[in-house]
């Protein structure tokens, strides 16, 4: 945007009004730069990487817990894993048919949204099994607990929340290549039982029917 004639005054480094003083335009460089080199490190470090890419990841391991990376990177890199799914069985005091409620719900808008409940499903896999690790008791997992008692809150009559915990396996190239050459065959199914391992109940969880 140019300057007219009325705003230009005498600055330092032959800057004009509005602009930046030289000093913050270094600072905030020296911080995109940094932002940029460990969003490269962290991506480059997904398997498979040499050590010294490990390495330069490990630089900013304290960075990428606070802005909450890893999980993006282990989704989005080469080897990113199967996809956890939580599936909630609501049941009602009125005598309505049970509700499944599916977590990450495909329908959810923004895509955004989404992609926050993949990250729930993962949290919520993790402290299941950290549970019955340490206690011997997958049930008594804190992050069930919450998710129960969100779905009683936000769903009225509820009084009681099964939570089961499934996984979306990734497909092989291979095995999709092959379904794909049946005689014909349409569009490969992805979410075909095969790609998804039997269903492992978490724990049934009580609401007060509000």
């Amino acid at each position: 945007m140019s300057v007219s004639k009325s705003d230009t005054r005498d600055f330092p480094d032959g800057a004009t009004a509005g602009a930046w003083p030289v000093g913050l335009r270094w600072v905030v460089s020296i911080v995109i730069l940094v932002h940029v080199a460990a969003v490269l490190a962290g991506a480059l470090a997904a398997e498979p990487a040499s050590d010294l890419e490990r390495s330069a990841s490990s630089w900013f391991s304290g960075y990428h817990q606070l802005l909450d990376q890893g999980v993006g990177y282990r989704y989005y890199s080469t080897a990113f894993p199967p996809t956890p799914v939580v599936l909630a069985t609501l049941s009602f005091a009125d005598g309505r048919p049970d509700e499944v409620v599916r977590i990450p719900d495909r329908s959810v808008r923004p895509r955004l949204l989404y992609q926050r409940q993949l990250a729930m499903a993962h949290y919520l896999m993790e402290d299941f099994e950290a549970a019955r690790r340490d206690n011997g008791d997958g049930s008594k997992s804190r992050w069930a607990h919450a998710f129960a008692t969100h779905l009683g809150k936000t769903h009225p009559g509820c009084k009681s929340v099964t939570l089961r915990l499934e996984t979306h396996l990734v497909p092989r190239i291979e095995r999709v290549l092959e379904l794909q050459k049946r005689p014909g065959a349409g569009p490969v199914d992805l979410d075909a039982d095969e790609f998804i391992t039997t269903p492992e109940r978490i724990g049934v969880y009580p609401c007060d029917a509000s």
